[in-house]
């Protein structure tokens, strides 16, 4: 996204909640560009979720993606001046997760095109307190299926909850 210029991708707006429920709807001639933006933006429709939801659930997204390229994890780039007067110097500094006592479980997938694998598992190895890493085991599973695939319970929630329940 970063070579083609974009450097943010839509706010959650009204007009945009009433505009993708219509320009996506099923039977929409404007729908396979719908899907040709989710497909750039959340990587390959995996099938886990119902295409009947598709107009609701595109309705809701995006609530805006700005993505960060950095070759490690670092606070919040403001851009050269405002990085000064923020953290006193003209680059963001480092982030270490090594300070994170707090329990911490990850879930992720390979399928996800936001969050990156080698990321995870980059910070995996920084986290203190790692109680629970869970590579989802289907490879197509992406970042909108951690939130409306159908078998997002099995493979993701279920989890989640036992680990509250642990704490």
């Amino acid at each position: 996204m970063e070579r083609m210029g974009v450097v943010e991708v839509g706010r959650l707006t009204a007009n945009y909640s009433e505009a993708t429920a219509s320009l996506c709807a099923p039977l929409a001639p404007t729908k396979p560009v719908c899907d040709a933006v989710r497909m750039l933006a959340l990587g390959p429709n995996s099938g886990y979720i119902d295409k009947a939801y598709q107009p609701v659930i595109l309705a809701h997204i995006p609530a805006g993606i700005l993505p960060i390229f950095a070759d490690d994890f670092q606070a919040y780039d403001y851009g050269r001046q405002r990085n000064m007067r923020e953290y006193g110097r003209p680059s963001p500094p480092s982030f270490s997760f090594r300070g994170v006592r707090a329990p911490v479980g990850l879930l992720y997938s390979d399928g996800d095109w936001v969050s990156d694998t080698l990321d995870v598992r980059r910070m995996a190895q920084q986290l203190p307190n790692l109680v629970l890493d869970y590579l989802v085991p289907l490879a197509d599973f992406n970042h909108n299926d951690f939130l409306w695939a159908e078998n997002a319970n099995r493979l993701v929630y279920d989890r989640i909850l036992n680990l509250f329940r642990k704490f």
